[in-house]
């Protein structure tokens, strides 16, 4: 997957690629402008708005597992996939090794090890890991075998997932798990916190981590199961001053790619916040005929915003347009709290209804927020998993962070299979069944 600017092919000097890329990138930037001048006409009725019509009950997102009862392992073993599996023992060893590998590696995240850490000695994580091994082979009667600690450090480093790795294959095989996406994906960066050494930190206060790495996530609701599926991770390698920069619309395709499936005649409505609502990747957007509602600041658009100025000056104010070409509709709406917020919306995936009110119809940004949120969820869950070890490279980093993800998919899929049923495990105690069943060696 590019992680940022395209390289030049074998005929052409990377320069001389680079130099056309910019020059068309600023003539697509420019024919946005030119559309955004002219076209657009306003909605007088103010009415309210549907989404485009949906194929019956696919308003949620199903995987894959057809409701068949799964164990905890094979939940796991359905969302890492074969493909996965083979690259893994590729990179060293065999199945039983990488099963090992990740039965001890899904421990360290259960906060059965943490305890054992916290019990023993949280600044040595070799002697509380030594120490947990003995523990659980004592209450197991030696049926689960952690590998040792010199062999679980070398596995750790042998099977490190690359970057390139997670936002390609394995993100992959997390949208293959999905049989039907419904109405929406959502797609939002996410700030995990890592305070070691690494070239691609970033420091946001406004976010609760503040420091760590950036990653973009897309995820879908999914039937009957609270928290939602991560079916995509994008890991940000950027640096400006090494001159690293990642582009909006590499990711907005690298996302449109895992879920715009030519099989099928629908495609999903792309809902995401201002970050990837550039004009480069919005033209990208309608080229490849995807459905999408974005969030923007009005200083990304300058026409848009001085177009719909003059009705937007007093709390709970909104005021609608719609492009006769592009069929794009554009939203501003004035925070009724404080009277001061402006937020614009964007989006293609909406239609005006005949009557000027329909019971159960919503706002677009009543319509934004409810579908954004979904990243939201599926972090605010992410959160229960907690990695024991704490002092890792930004790569170790990029590593456990797609294992956690892998994790809680893995769960998200097991609880999909329980619904409706009873004896359905908490998260915490299926990542320790989990890690126990991929260790068992009877």
């Amino acid at each position: 997957m590019p992680r940022g600017r395209t390289k030049g092919s074998k005929n052409r000097h990377p320069d001389d690629q680079g130099l056309i890329d910019a020059r068309n990138k600023r003539a697509r930037i420019q024919r946005m402008k030119e559309m955004d001048k002219d076209g657009w006409e306003r909605n007088q009725a103010n009415r309210r708005w549907l989404l485009k019509p949906l194929p019956p009950g696919s308003y949620v997102g199903a995987l894959l597992s057809c409701r068949r009862l799964l164990t905890c392992k094979d939940a796991f073993m359905q969302t890492i996939s074969q493909d996965v599996l083979i690259e893994l023992i590729r990179l060293a060893g065999s199945e039983e090794t990488v099963l090992s590998y990740l039965g001890a590696r899904t421990l360290t995240f259960s906060s059965y090890f943490r305890k054992k850490i916290n019990e023993r000695d949280e600044h040595k994580f070799q002697n509380a890991y030594t120490l947990t091994r003995a523990s659980l082979m004592e209450e197991t009667k030696g049926t689960v075998v952690l590998p040792g600690h010199h062999q679980f450090a070398a596995m750790r480093k042998a099977y490190m997932l690359s970057s390139e790795f997670i936002s390609g294959t394995l993100s992959q095989s997390f949208a293959n798990c999905i049989s039907t996406f419904g109405t929406h994906v959502s797609l939002d960066e996410k700030l995990d916190e890592h305070t070691g050494d690494s070239p691609f930190i970033v420091h946001v206060p406004s976010k609760p981590a503040g420091v760590g790495h950036w990653f973009s996530e897309l995820c879908v609701d999914v039937e009957d199961v609270a928290i939602p599926f991560c079916f995509g991770i994008y890991p940000f390698e950027v640096n400006k001053n090494f001159g690293m920069s990642v582009e909006v619309k590499d990711v907005v395709q690298w996302a449109v790619s895992l879920f715009n499936r030519p099989s099928t005649t629908y495609c999903p409505i792309l809902v995401a916040d201002t970050f990837y609502t550039s004009a480069d990747s919005r033209l990208l957007m309608i080229e490849l005929g995807c459905s999408y509602m974005l969030q923007f600041k009005g200083a990304k658009y300058m026409a848009l915003q001085e177009l719909m100025s003059d009705f937007l000056r007093h709390k709970g104010d909104s005021s609608i347009f719609m492009h006769r070409e592009t069929r794009e509709v554009v939203c501003g709406y004035v925070d009724f709290r404080d009277g001061n917020t402006k937020k614009y919306y964007l989006s293609n995936a909406v239609y005006q209804s005949e009557a000027a009110e329909i019971p159960g119809t919503l706002s677009i940004p009543t319509l934004y927020n409810n579908m954004f949120s979904v990243c939201d969820r599926f972090n605010k869950a992410l959160g229960a998993i907690e990695d024991s070890i704490r002092h890792m490279s930004y790569k170790e980093h990029f590593d456990s962070y797609a294992l956690r993800v892998l994790l809680l998919n893995a769960y998200v899929m097991y609880s999909y299979s329980h619904v409706g049923k009873e004896g359905a495990k908490d998260l915490d105690a299926f990542l320790f069944d989990l890690g126990c069943s991929l260790l068992c060696k009877t």
